[in-house]
């Protein structure tokens, strides 16, 4: 055995970790593991390490649950849990263990009711898990069948016949280590509760009032231990509804001061965190409200910018009225028509080589930026350049459309005072360049805004194209003038006798449509004159056919 620990300073290392960085996973990791370790020593200071790492887990708890570190919090605990199951599950009160079942005593009273106690007694033990489940189905009981059924059956008749002898505790007895058979080795508490209840309620037979009060402690004890279970399930689960019921039924049978302080500790927590969704849920409505409110509010103020539409007047009225735009004093010019705007390109290139770009159309509540901010000052110098010059009714009206793009862009602006005097000064320094941009824009809407004649060039382009045509036609009609028609059936008469007498074709010569004998008679001709290598009829195979003189016509 050694004498020390391996393993306290590393806990003892975590646990100052974990205060360090209590949102590090890894330092929580690491405490898990060094308790793991350390639960598995054997050395002679166990005991005093173990009061020393409880209560400085228990610190550490409580300190991280004050910083709102619920996950880290519950995980401290689960690890105390683990590692100090004793600190939560006392023992006893009036006996600490049971050492198994001594089955000696059923050869103390021989009797067939003996006899049959024990045969169901073994079946029990050797078929725990199904004893288990019958009692869970509350089979323990008179008149029940199964394991459960039988035992507690033979059980009743075995105290009745046991009653008032020397051996008078020997079933209960033997009960009573059945109990802690499931107890201890199954983990069965609710169980072994309930087989200590049923054998107590037993009315036709008792035990002997003392060992009577040892199965009332066992009994609570079992109970207790089924309580703290579910709280640790519960704790596991999050379960707060059901971890607050069991506390509750705990607290009036805890005697020991640290599992008051545990379960009050624990039943805080549950309350609180019960308590948490909820409220959390209400923040959120009222979240919810104010942003809802507030929008609103933003969108009132920014639809009170905007005029309302004109009612609708009906057919019948006899006169309706247009409202119109008042012209300001400075505002000479005629009305703008509502069509599109001059250029929808947001990129203006300009003389002075400076950044300048044009905003999106209504820019209501929105800071301009600084390309935006010169486009906005500079394009309402050019304009105004514009104004004071004589223009032809063509570039009055490109000026209208440059005046109507300008508003839908430059009006209800917002910039800083700074950039905006910046920008003023550099359209004062380069107040030149910013004319010269505003004639070119002009001249660019002018040539847009000119008549199309798409149709008298398309009417030019069809009388070229018909010239062309006639052209070709004559210059066709010259080549072939002289060339014998394959469609007459004069010219074929003539083609079909040459051919008759060169050699290549023998038929009749009186043909009204040359045919296909007539084709490969003409094909054979030129193949042999080196010409073309087709049945198809020119001029160079009429020459080679009829020589110099041609046909005669």
């Amino acid at each position: 055995m050694r004498a020390g620990s391996l393993y306290k300073e590393q806990i003892d290392a975590a646990i100052m970790a974990a205060y360090a960085a209590s949102t590090e996973p890894s330092n929580f990791t690491m405490l898990a593991l060094n308790l793991s370790k350390w639960d598995e020593e054997t050395y002679p200071e166990k005991n005093t390490d173990e009061v020393k790492i409880a209560e400085e887990l228990y610190t550490l708890m409580t300190a991280l649950e004050k910083k709102g570190l619920k996950h880290q919090s519950d995980e401290v605990f689960r690890m105390m849990l683990l590692t100090f199951p004793e600190r939560h599950f006392a023992q006893s009160p009036g006996q600490t263990s049971t050492e198994g079942i001594d089955f000696e005593l059923f050869k103390v009273n021989k009797s067939e009711t003996m006899t049959r106690f024990e045969d169901c007694f073994r079946m029990a033990v050797a078929d725990s898990e199904r004893f288990i489940h019958d009692i869970e189905l509350h089979m323990f009981k008179e008149g029940s069948v199964g394991l459960a059924g039988n035992l507690f059956t033979a059980f009743v008749a075995a105290s009745v016949r046991a009653a008032g002898g020397t051996r008078h505790d020997v079933p209960w007895k033997l009960m009573h280590q059945l109990a802690w058979l499931l107890n201890n080795t199954y983990r069965a508490y609710n169980q072994a509760y309930g087989i200590m209840r049923c054998i107590l309620s037993v009315g036709i037979a008792a035990p002997t009032p003392t060992f009577a009060d040892e199965l009332e402690h066992s009994m609570n004890f079992f109970k207790r231990n089924y309580y703290w279970s579910s709280i640790d399930k519960a704790t596991m689960t999050g379960d707060n509804t059901t971890l607050v019921m069991y506390i509750d039924r705990l607290l009036p049978m805890v005697i020991a001061d640290h599992e008051k302080s545990n379960l009050i500790m624990l039943r805080a927590k549950a309350v609180k965190q019960g308590r948490g969704w909820p409220f959390g849920c209400l923040l959120i409505v009222i979240a919810l409200i104010t942003v809802i409110l507030v929008a609103n509010h933003f969108l009132d103020k920014y639809l009170a910018k905007f005029p309302e539409p004109p009612e609708k007047t009906s057919a019948t009225t006899s006169s309706t009225t247009t409202p119109t735009r008042v012209l300001e004093p400075s505002d000479t010019r005629r009305p703008i028509p509502a069509q599109q705007p001059a250029n929808i390109s947001l990129q203006v290139f300009n003389r002075a080589g400076l950044e300048e770009s044009k905003p999106p159309t209504q820019p209501i509540g929105r800071k301009l930026t600084l390309a935006e901010l010169r486009y906005v000052i500079f394009q309402k110098h050019r304009l105004e350049h514009l104004d004071g010059i004589d223009l032809s009714e063509e570039e009055q009206e490109a000026l209208h459309r440059l005046w109507q793009e300008w508003r839908s862009r430059g009006e209800n602006i917002e910039a800083g005072s700074e950039e905006k005097k910046t920008v003023e000064t550099e359209a004062e320094i380069y107040s030149d360049l910013l004319k010269g941009d505003a004639e070119d824009q002009l001249q660019q809407i002018v040539k847009s805004l000119e008549p199309d004649d798409w149709t008298k060039n398309k009417d030019k382009d069809k009388a070229a194209s018909e010239t062309e045509g006639q052209e070709m036609n004559n210059q066709r009609f010259k080549q072939s003038e002289g060339l014998l028609n394959l469609y007459a059936p004069e010219d074929i008469r003539k083609i079909l006798l040459q051919l008759e007498k060169t050699g290549y074709y023998n038929g009749p010569t009186d043909l009204i449509s040359w045919n296909s004998v007539a084709r490969a008679a003409l094909a054979r001709f030129k193949a042999a004159k080196m010409l073309r290598t087709d049945d198809k009829w020119d001029l160079e195979t009429q020459q080679a056919l009829f020589g110099d003189t041609g046909p005669d016509r």
